[in-house]
């Protein structure tokens, strides 16, 4: 009903409530298509709708990964969904057994399965020891899955090892996914340490455009510490 009602009504602050208490059930009670029509009412905050979606995705993992399982391998899904909930299992598996993770990943038969898996157990993985992950990756072959491994490294090592994340970053195959990684990890400095955002640039071999956009950028930062 409260669903129904969600559809019909024109008024803001009703819409608002409905939105907030059928996130609320869909998170309570692990309801993925729910969540996915609640993700729906954000048509403006694509972010928030998602958050929800990846929150009831989480907690199936968490809480029934057979479940989740089924879901992965039925039809009542779309693709994205099933991005979101192939990074949740891999993500809860990592936490315990990276090796495992990354080879469920490796099963997926669907490539952006595969890659969003993967990423995410390389992301999980990242966080408790990226010195293992980068072992790892130099006996990794070249191709979409160590590409995909690499990126999510980078983003593990962005804050505390800035260098380090740009030397990957380097090693990435697509020169617009390479100089779109390079540039992110610039700009996350560039408001806090624009000092520092320069050094990094100037590390980087950037595109003529690339490089006057991410030394404006820099200087404007400069201009406002």
């Amino acid at each position: 009903a409260a669903l129904a009602k969600l559809r019909e009504t024109k008024d803001e602050f009703l819409s608002l409530g409905l939105i907030n208490a059928l996130a609320n059930a869909a998170t309570q009670n692990s309801d993925p298509a729910l969540a996915a029509e609640v993700a729906k009412a954000f048509p403006d905050d694509s972010w928030r709708g998602r958050a929800i979606v990846s929150q009831v995705f989480s907690d199936i993992a968490e809480r029934d990964p057979e479940r989740a399982q089924t879901l992965l391998a039925g039809e009542s899904m779309d693709a994205e969904n099933k991005a979101t909930l192939a990074q949740a299992l891999a993500w809860k598996h990592a936490t315990y057994d990276p090796a495992g993770a990354l080879a469920w990943a490796a099963t997926q038969a669907d490539e952006a399965l595969r890659s969003a898996a993967t990423r995410s157990a390389v992301g999980q993985w990242a966080e408790a020891d990226a010195y293992a992950v980068s072992e790892w990756l130099t006996t990794q072959p070249a191709g979409p899955m160590r590409e995909a491994a690499v990126q999510s490294l980078i983003g593990a090592l962005a804050e505390s090892s800035p260098e380090e994340a740009i030397a990957w970053a380097g090693s990435l195959t697509d020169p617009k996914v390479r100089e779109n990684e390079q540039e992110n990890l610039v700009m996350r400095h560039v408001h806090n340490d624009p000092r520092r955002a320069r050094r990094l640039a100037e590390q980087i071999p950037f595109s003529e455009e690339a490089r006057q956009r991410v030394m404006h950028l820099i200087e404007m930062g400069e201009r406002h510490r």
